[in-house]
This record gives structure tokens, sequence and C-alpha cells, in this order.
């Protein structure tokens, strides 16, 4: 199974509020992609405390979203969100210590 594979480097986390800024950070940083764009439109137009609004707000209203963070929680490594369609979005930091791929990623959820 992928996640025991990342169980020696990476926690596994649900999105909450106390991860919302570094998750917006990696999606800023590192090209985020959509498989629904139209859900992501405000959202890349947005100024960054805007982005944290509304991923708090509505996309993580509407998206089943997990995290890989380090164990400490401090860094976000990566980010996959499924809404009630099976649409993803994700993204993952150039600077990752691993080699993911995005469907790895996907499989978080």
């Amino acid at each position: 199974m992928v996640i025991n594979r990342w169980q020696d480097n990476f926690k596994i986390k649900d999105w909450a509020p106390k991860f919302n800024k570094k998750m917006v950070e990696v999606m800023r940083k590192n090209q985020f992609t959509a498989e629904q764009p139209a859900d992501f439109t405000k959202f890349n137009d947005a100024s960054f405390n805007e982005q944290q609004t509304l991923m708090k707000n509505v996309i993580a209203k509407n998206y089943q979203i997990k995290l890989l963070t380090s164990f400490n929680e401090r860094t976000v490594y990566g980010v996959v969100g499924k809404n009630a369609t099976g649409q993803f979005f994700y993204a993952l930091d150039k600077n990752l210590p691993e080699k993911i791929s995005t469907a790895e990623l996907k499989t978080l959820l």
C-alpha cells in the first residue's frame, strides 16, 4: 500500500483550519492542478489572504482534503482534494524529499 511507503517520512492528515495558510502556500508556489477548474477561478485571481478565506469557507466545504506533512506538521509537502463527483485538485511541493506521483497522491482519498 502506498501509505506504508510514506509512514517513515510523512504524516497524512485531514484538512483542518490550522493547515490552511501552509496549504495555500503550497498551492500558490507549485502550480496546483484542478480537474474542475471552475471551482478555482476566484481562488486563482485572489490575494493570499482572500485565498485562505476561500479555502476555508468554500473549497474545504466542497472537497474532501488530505495533506502530506512532515512529522512535526510544520511543513506541508502536498495537498489533494476530491469533490462529490470524484474530481481532484492537487499540488506537490517542488522541494519534496521523495518522488511521489500524482496517482499515488490521489490514493490518499
